[in-house]
């Protein structure tokens, strides 16, 4: 609720010297496109690789309930995933 838009994205990039994979915004050029992935990927800049796996809301419900969500890996982040060694997609 207090968050800013892009609070994440800014904090990995700027205080964590660690931007997110295809962040043009905030990343820098080679995060955007990093040398030792343009053998794999190409040279054109990747999509974001900015992914919540999960998430549990606890107590979510009126009656007090959680409530749990799960994702699986977006086509372009799975196959990132692959080209670069990921092992099997289950256990992401």
């Amino acid at each position: 609720m207090t968050g800013r838009k892009h609070q994440l994205r800014v904090h990995c990039a700027e205080v964590l010297n660690a931007p997110i994979l295809g962040d043009i915004k905030y990343g820098t050029p080679a995060a955007a496109s990093p040398p030792h992935f343009q053998s794999l990927l190409g040279t054109d800049p990747l999509p974001i690789h900015l992914h919540l796996k999960s998430i549990k809301l606890v107590g979510w419900f009126p009656s007090g309930g959680d409530l749990f969500v799960e994702s699986p890996l977006a086509p372009h982040m799975l196959e990132t995933w692959k080209l670069t060694g990921g092992s099997s997609s289950k256990n992401i």
